[in-house]
């Protein structure tokens, strides 16, 4: 299966994504791709070159300029690993500048790779999974870190990065107001630039979810998750963040500028198995097979699993989502995709507390986006 790329618009930077398909256990909430077979990480950095080199040609006129490495668990990746691949990237593929290089990690394996490290490698932001300083929280998700851990790493992290992230995982079962002002607290009180919190989801076939099914324990109710949801975003807004997008935390300045390109519909390269892709309004992802992904690349075969050429009605349902979900999106924009029918709906989002103006735009607000699939899907009924 290939792709043309003929179309190519160069307006707009893109993001270089890096799968890194490896964790060393399981969480039991968690349904993204990966393996515990670490064997294969060396494999799978050859075939990683192979397929930068393999794009390098066809988009040799595009722009680059942030990298992402999102997994599975990326720290898994000794240093020098991540060097090579930053160094590969960045002679392969056009990097005007490399404004952003993020590294998803974890607690734990940070104690055996140093932070500083990471820096040297090229490194200038961490994405860490704390998700909790709760120690019930913890073992509730079988993470392998104590609070305490936790908290060394951020220290250690915090003498050679300026700009980090820290992720929370709020609506547990049996949690409460009480027990999530307290971990609120422990988040703030390490100052991190940029804070991303998760409801807790139970995905299909993960072991948490087999839990819940099997009546272990009580999902919370839709009340319940959405008191959290406002009560988190009133704390930390009170904090000086800034809740720029559904899930998204920072302080001024510090906002995540590979996500942002999702999140503006800017395209990104997506590399590694079962990684995802944007360009030209064609939508891509790869084979959710490491084995499969190393073979076929070694043989110079074409690891893309699925293509989908956006139909012009579905780029305009995708902005209009994307945007409504974070910065916000112009009142001209709205204009010329909408029929008129829409701005009763609009005036009446503006009036209830769901949106607000701002200049040139209409975003939604904290109340706005906790039901922002439901306006999103009203909005989208009003298309022209």
């Amino acid at each position: 299966m290939s792709i043309d790329f003929m179309e190519i618009t160069l307006n707009k930077n893109c993001g270089l994504y890096i799968h890194v398909p490896f964790c060393r256990k399981r969480c039991n909430y968690c349904n993204f791709f990966f393996t515990t077979n670490t064997k294969l990480t060396n494999s799978f950095v050859e075939a990683l070159i192979l397929e930068m080199s393999y794009y390098s040609k066809i988009l040799n006129n595009k722009i680059f300029d942030t990298i992402y490495f999102g997994g599975g668990t990326p720290s898994v990746l000794h240093p020098d690993s991540v060097r090579y691949i930053i160094n590969q990237a960045t002679s392969l593929f056009n990097f005007v500048s490399l404004s952003e290089v993020t590294l998803e990690c974890n607690p734990e394996d940070m104690i055996q790779h140093k932070a500083s490290d990471y820096r040297a490698a090229g490194v200038n932001r961490l994405s860490i999974g704390i998700q909790s300083f709760n120690t019930r929280d913890l073992k509730f998700l079988t993470r392998q870190h104590t609070p305490e851990s936790a908290s060394r790493v951020i220290s250690e992290v915090k003498e050679s990065f300026d700009n980090f992230t820290l992720d929370l995982i709020y609506s547990l079962p049996e949690q409460t107001l009480e027990t999530l002002e307290k971990n609120i607290c422990s988040f703030i009180n390490h100052s991190p630039p940029h804070i991303s919190a998760y409801l807790l989801t139970y995905e299909d076939k993960t072991p948490l979810f087999k839990s819940l099914t099997s009546g272990h324990f009580k999902q919370n109710s839709d009340d319940k998750e959405s008191e959290f949801y406002l009560y988190l975003s009133d704390r930390l807004r009170k904090e000086g963040y800034i809740h720029y997008e559904v899930s998204s935390f920072c302080k001024p300045g510090f906002e995540a500028k590979h996500n942002s390109k999702y999140w503006l519909g800017n395209d990104y390269l997506g590399l590694g198995p079962a990684a995802h892709s944007l360009i030209n309004s064609s939508r891509f992802s790869n084979l959710r097979s490491v084995v499969d992904y190393c073979k076929n690349l070694g043989n110079g075969k074409s690891v893309i699993d699925s293509v989908h050429k956006l139909f012009e009605r579905e780029k305009a349902e995708e902005e209009i989502m994307l945007k409504l979900r974070s910065f916000g999106i112009s009142n001209k924009k709205l204009n010329k995709l909408l029929n008129s029918e829409a701005d009763n709906f609009l005036m009446q989002l503006l009036n209830d507390g769901y949106a607000i103006r701002n200049g040139e735009k209409i975003s939604l607000t904290p109340k706005g986006f906790l039901i922002s699939d439901t306006i999103i899907s009203k909005l989208t009924g009003y298309l022209n």
